[in-house]
């Protein structure tokens, strides 16, 4: 659980611009503070007679449904933040009178506001939560279940980059946050316990473990050779998603990157934490909700490559027939094209590229491009955690993917070409698909970003929150 902190300096302001703005803010309240509190009130009489709305300040927001089970659908949706913010899904429970901290905060879920200052979340109603009575307390955590009023808060918060020691998810200096109160209206057990161990969204071992070491040198522009990101540049949604075998009552904490997901099955120390296998569920239309535990649908028409929205490339859906196709032999020069319709046609044009079927894996029997195995075999900067106080370094130059398809995962179709819409504008790819991830190769970008990491976190999320 969090304990509210307030930092003095942030990234992106100088302590000299913080001065300014503190000057300004207390200007400012001296000027409206008498009209700020009479829209406050105003506010809070309109909240009180439109029911599950919330207003602070500015940022507010409202559920779908005010009231349910544990183990229901919870729905917000929030205006008035800041565009583009990272806003954090909080449950906030009093301690006991004169306990420290003076309230138990646990991280329900991340989401992010639109160009609008607008934001969405989906997730579920938690069902008990684990705590102890005081901070520093070596006394075994005491489990309660949530039943009545449970109070949640949306808060913007920041993903802080150069404060020792690297990225984490912090509060920002100002705040923007609005709170409401949720009915649980059964004391039944069901939905995700919340506690801030290992395996739970209060715990920052996801960023520390996975993405700090290659995405943070990227990111603070201290990658020796310039190159894509590997997870993305900050994370942009989380919740807790049912899982049979997740160790929080079913469920397991996840957290969202545009390029995969990160995923926390299991409650160890250090936590095990896993890539997921975006790709597979969505070329097969197959959600896995555990080990053995699938929901069928139809495969995912979101595109594979390229712009989201209109775009003339294949999509996953494309894929499927693809599966278990593979005609080529070890050095087979990749010229096979494939467009939106499914249609595989061989283009001898695109020998002049060179890539070539490598590495044959037995596993998915599936070859693997040349470019792309030069990729995935690459060396670069890696952020290491070392001395007192730790603080990171980036003098590390080793291998990017150990073992090699970690991020990946093997294979699961043949390489093929297509025509892409990137930023609005027809492009030429190489795309082959993988467990884990989508690979391409533009042989027209700059050296560094000619082989990038699909937005794979994001496309999945987008077909599986129907966004």
């Amino acid at each position: 659980m969090f304990i509210r902190t307030t930092l003095s300096s942030t990234p992106a302001s100088t302590s000299s611009e913080l001065s300014a703005k503190k000057a300004l803010i207390s200007a400012r309240q001296g000027r409206w503070g008498l009209l700020l509190g009479l829209i406050l009130v105003a506010q809070l009489l309109l909240g009180l007679a439109s029911g599950p709305t919330v207003r602070a300040a500015s940022a507010s927001f409202k559920f779908d449904k005010d009231a349910g089970e544990t183990g229901s659908p919870l729905v917000l949706r929030g205006s008035g933040y800041d565009p583009n913010s990272l806003i954090s899904i909080e449950v906030v429970q009093p301690n006991k009178p004169g306990a420290y901290p003076s309230e138990r905060v646990y991280r329900l879920g991340l989401t992010t506001s639109d160009s609008k200052g607008e934001w969405l979340w989906q997730g579920v109603v938690p069902g008990s939560y684990a705590f102890t009575d005081d901070g520093t307390s070596t006394a075994p955590p005491q489990t309660a279940q949530f039943n009545g009023p449970l109070p949640l808060e949306a808060t913007k918060i920041d993903f802080v980059t150069e404060t020792l020691p690297g990225a984490r998810l912090i509060y920002s200096e100002v705040e923007q946050k609005a709170r409401g109160s949720f009915n649980v209206t059964a004391n039944n057990s069901k939905g995700p316990r919340l506690f801030n161990t290992a395996g739970s969204l209060d715990d920052n071992s996801f960023i520390e473990q996975l993405w700090n070491p290659l995405d943070l040198p990227v990111v603070t522009g201290r990658a020796a050779v310039k190159r894509g990101f590997i997870w993305g540049p900050r994370p942009f949604y989380a919740a807790y998603e049912p899982y049979t075998e997740g160790s929080q009552n079913g469920y397991r904490p996840v957290i969202y990157f545009d390029k995969s997901r990160m995923e926390n099955t299991t409650a160890k120390e250090p936590p095990l934490l896993t890539n997921g296998l975006l790709v597979v569920e969505m070329v097969s239309g197959r959600t896995q909700l555990g080990n053995g535990n699938f929901t069928e649908g139809q495969p995912s028409p979101v595109y594979a490559a390229g712009d989201l929205g209109v775009n003339v490339g294949p999509r996953f859906s494309t894929f499927k027939p693809l599966l278990t196709v593979n005609t080529n032999k070890d050095g087979t020069l990749v010229n096979a094209t494939l467009d939106i319709k499914g249609a595989v046609q061989p283009n001898p044009e695109y020998d002049t590229y060179g890539v070539k079927t490598v590495n044959y894996i037995k596993e998915t029997n599936h070859f693997v491009a040349s470019i792309f195995l030069d990729y995935l075999n690459q060396k670069g900067t890696i952020a290491t955690l070392s001395g007192r106080p730790p603080t990171y370094s980036y003098g590390k130059n080793d291998s990017l993917f150990t073992p090699t398809f970690f991020a990946t995962g093997y294979p699961v179709t043949e390489p093929y070409w297509a025509t892409v819409t990137v930023g609005g504008q027809p492009r030429l790819v190489l795309i082959q698909l993988f467990e884990r991830r989508v690979l391409t190769y533009t042989p027209t970008n700059p050296d560094g970003f000619k082989v990038e990491m699909g937005n794979v976190g994001l496309q999945y999320w987008a077909w599986r929150y129907n966004r």
